[in-house]
């Protein structure tokens, strides 16, 4: 319950940093196409 809290917080620290510097979306599609990425040459490696 703890660990789940302190991710919250965590999540909520990032957004509000990134959303102040502006980056927050630049940021989010750019997390999106690595992590699809990353699928993508985890699927092809397997």
């Amino acid at each position: 319950m703890l660990l789940l809290r302190l991710q919250q917080w965590m999540s909520l620290l990032l957004v509000s940093f990134f959303r102040r510097e502006g980056l927050f979306m630049a940021n989010l599609e750019q997390w999106k196409t690595d992590l699809t990425n990353g699928l993508k040459s985890a699927a092809g490696s397997a």
